[in-house]
């Protein structure tokens, strides 16, 4: 009887852990986003003239703002991604010689169970 009982709870434990959180209540009410910071060597805040976020499977492009804190949302729990999804970041900035590209990464995204997912991509780039 007390097999019975013990092998009783131990599927009900397992099956718990194996319910999709969509389905069920363990979701957080946390927002997530997807950032990358953007710095010079000396650990200052780049600042970047133009910045563009594109969808490599559709060149769907976004125009992110440039900002001064060096930060840029890439993606958060708005975003709509099917699966899983390919992205570059792409920063340039502006000299007396013209535009130049100074950050160029891949992102992949993926639609988690609960929130959104980087599954590669860089946290931060330094800037040479």
């Amino acid at each position: 009887m007390k097999t019975t009982l013990q092998i009783s709870m131990l599927l009900l434990v397992l099956s718990f852990s194996f319910t999709s959180c969509k389905d069920d209540e363990n979701c957080t009410e946390e927002f997530k986003r997807i950032t990358v910071s953007v710095k010079n060597l000396d650990g200052t805040a780049a600042q970047l003239n133009e910045v563009y976020w594109i969808d490599l499977a559709t060149s769907d492009t976004t125009i992110l703002a440039p900002t001064t804190s060096g930060v840029y949302i890439l993606a958060d729990d708005n975003t709509a991604i099917s699966g899983s999804a390919t992205f570059r970041f792409d920063a340039y900035q502006t000299t007396s010689q013209g535009s130049f590209l100074v950050a160029s990464e891949n992102y992949v995204l993926n639609e988690g169970d609960c929130h959104i997912e980087k599954t590669s991509g860089k946290r931060t780039i330094t800037l040479d």
